[in-house]
């Protein structure tokens, strides 16, 4: 009885589950089968999700979260360095109504307050001081003008007519803030002799349209002692510049 009972529950057992012998597979075969195999159900929407694909699904969202702690921290970077770099300025032009001016043109500047303080005879002041220069340079960064022409009219030292020659404008040279440097040069009389006075001021200029005033003022010195006074000589005044060509009145933007 024993015997045929064993041969029922073997004949039950194959009737329920056929063994199927393999041949033995590597290592690596084995691993695969094995994860190919194995399932998990339930996955949102329902779908049966094998474990190899999440795997891949959970890469794929560690991935993500990485790209965009990436992109984060970049965009962090950038707006530090927006905020710690200083605004780029304008660009620099000298400009009238009809817009930038050309290269090569020719800009005058008008002054009737033109002050030299401290000079052997005392303080210079010419009604009429006019200098011309050529434009070399109009921006971005600098605008540079050198001169070409300059004369005096109805000059005085301490009240009494004085002569003054070779009025020069050495060059001008706009570059920024507001500010520049501006080098001229004039040779005054006094007595028998003559007294060379020459230097580099520095200068003010409002910018946009009707802005058309440079405010200057500096040491401006002799080589010669006998042509100062106690102090160093000084030179201030205001020019007014226009095209020397029209007349028109140009302006730093």
């Amino acid at each position: 009885m024993s015997s045929a009972v064993s041969g029922r529950s073997a004949t039950a057992i194959n009737a329920h589950h056929s063994l199927t012998v393999q041949p033995d597979l590597g290592y690596e075969s084995r691993r695969k089968a094995r994860g190919a195999g194995r399932q998990i159900a339930g996955w949102p929407n329902g779908e049966v999700v094998r474990l190899g694909d999440l795997r891949s699904r959970t890469s794929s969202r560690e991935d993500m979260q990485t790209m965009k702690k990436l992109i984060l921290l970049g965009m962090a970077v950038v707006a530090v360095a927006a905020f710690a770099m200083p605004a780029a300025a304008s660009a620099l032009e000298m400009r009238d109504s009809s817009g930038k001016v050309a290269l090569g043109s020719e800009i005058t500047g008008v002054s009737h307050n033109t002050f030299t303080t401290n000079t052997a005879l005392g303080t210079l002041y010419c009604e009429t001081v006019e200098v011309t220069g050529e434009i070399t340079v109009n921006g971005p960064s600098s605008i540079t003008e050198v001169g070409t022409a300059a004369e005096t009219s109805e000059c005085e030292a301490s009240g009494e007519p004085q002569l003054i020659t070779a009025p020069t404008l050495e060059h001008l040279v706009a570059t920024g803030n507001d500010e520049g440097l501006l080098s001229l040069s004039f040779i005054s009389d006094v007595g028998p002799f003559e007294c060379p006075y020459g230097g580099t001021l520095g200068f003010t200029y409002g910018t946009g349209s009707g802005n058309d005033t440079l405010s200057f003022s500096g040491e401006i010195g002799s080589p010669f002692e006998f042509c100062e006074g106690e102090e160093a000589a000084t030179f201030e005044g205001t020019f007014t510049l226009t095209t020397t060509e029209t007349g028109e009145p140009v302006f730093i933007q």
